[in-house]
């Protein structure tokens, strides 16, 4: 466990003493000085070197824990821990604040070409062999669920591929990015349902697996939005119904 005794905080000004302390911690936790894993001093070191109450150093703590800076733990070795990098929490807390926002389909189709273009023309210049098979894995299993007419599963394992493809950017920040706003797709598909196709219901998912595999991005990215545009029309003619 790394030791933290060494890292020192200036004194929080009494007006600002809550949003400054956890404005120190954050840009510690930024700079590489409190790595994941590491245990925050303890409040009354905390409260000396920030010259504050205890109660103000307990009451920033907690906002950290909240925000997901900190992690808590109990007992004689416990303490404020920071807490280990975790993409899909991290994809998770920003589609759980984007719910919160007032969006359209309109809006989340547009973000979808937008990003999901910059994530497919990436992973075909990055994917490996690994990656390719983690697909191709997630489709098999898409189309057993659509060969038991099993619509929101088959949708769900679709939107999982996608969540694969920001994967195999090998940029953690497109891949977070991608599952987020997968999250929210899933959404509109619970509220829509899943897609009963007349034709192959894996058509343009393997068509895009296929793009990817012969690192061909602008066939990838054609075949992307005008799925996605696909999609946008048919949801669309569900709401007015």
């Amino acid at each position: 466990m790394p030791e933290t005794a060494d890292i020192q905080f200036r004194p929080a000004r009494p007006r600002r003493a809550f949003d400054e302390i956890i404005d120190q911690v954050r840009t510690q936790v930024r700079q590489g000085k409190l790595p994941p894993g590491s245990r925050l001093p303890s409040g009354r070191m905390l409260a000396a070197q920030f010259g504050v109450s205890r109660n103000t150093v307990r009451e920033a703590i907690r906002m950290l824990e909240v925000t997901g800076v900190v992690t808590i733990k109990k007992g004689a070795t416990g303490g404020a821990f920071i807490t280990p990098t975790d993409p899909i929490s991290i994809s998770r807390a920003l589609s759980d604040n984007l719910l919160l926002t007032r969006y359209s389909l309109s809006d989340l189709t547009e973000a979808r070409e937008e990003i999901e273009t910059v994530a497919v023309t990436t992973a075909c210049a990055r994917r490996t062999d690994d990656d390719l098979a983690r697909m191709e894995d997630l489709l098999h299993k898409a189309a057993d669920l659509a060969a038991r007419q099993d619509w929101n599963g088959k949708s769900k394992a679709i939107i999982e591929f996608h969540c694969l493809i920001g994967e195999a950017t090998q940029n953690p920040i497109i891949a977070t990015m991608m599952r987020s706003l997968m999250d929210l797709l899933t959404e509109f598909t619970l509220r829509f349902g899943g897609e009963i196709p007349t034709g192959d219901p894996l058509r343009s998912p393997r068509a895009l697996l296929e793009h990817i595999r012969c690192r061909d991005a602008d066939a990838a990215v054609a075949e992307l939005v005008q799925n996605t545009r696909r999609v946008h029309r048919m949801w669309l003619a569900d709401a007015e119904e």
